[in-house]
Formats: C-alpha cells, structure tokens, sequence
C-alpha cells in the first residue's frame, strides 16, 4: 500500500513551504487524500511524487502555475494513453 503523508511530512523533502503546498492542492495540481477525524489533512504517494515533479518543472524550466497545470495534464494523458495501449496487448 501506498504510503500516507502529513502535511509536516511533505515539507522537509521537498523544500516546498506547507503554504505552497496547500496552494498546488487547491489549484488541484496535487491531490489530498480525504482529512482524517482530527482534521488533519493527509498525502498519498502519488501526491509526494506530484510535489517532486512540479518543483522539478518550475526550478528547472522555470514553469508558471499555468504552464504546470498544463503540463502535468498533458503527462496524465500520455500515461494513461501508455496504460491503455499495455492493456491491448
């Protein structure tokens, strides 16, 4: 099963600041998984590889939030276009 993340735990390795996070998550550029009964919001895997990818776009080719919503649609469909071909197969 996938690993599940607090919002404290992102931060560290990442180095993106809590707020950003919880910025990139209302943009809907990463995904929370549902708040506990505390109201503590959690991560999946998927999230923490989200925060890896996005921070490698912007750092690296300098991307605005525009152009990594963009961006990350873009390599959901081509994964997705991967996964259905495999099934073909």
């Amino acid at each position: 099963p996938d690993a599940v993340y607090t919002l404290e735990l992102l931060v560290k390795p990442t180095g993106i600041p809590s707020p950003t996070i919880l910025h990139y998550q209302e943009l809907g550029l990463i995904a929370r998984i549902a708040p506990s009964g505390r109201g503590v919001s959690r991560f999946s895997d998927e999230a923490f590889r989200a925060l890896r990818r996005i921070e490698h776009l912007r750092i690296r080719y300098g991307m605005n939030l525009h152009g990594l919503k963009l961006t990350l649609k873009l390599l959901d469909e081509v994964e997705r276009l991967r996964d259905h071909l495999r099934s073909r197969q």
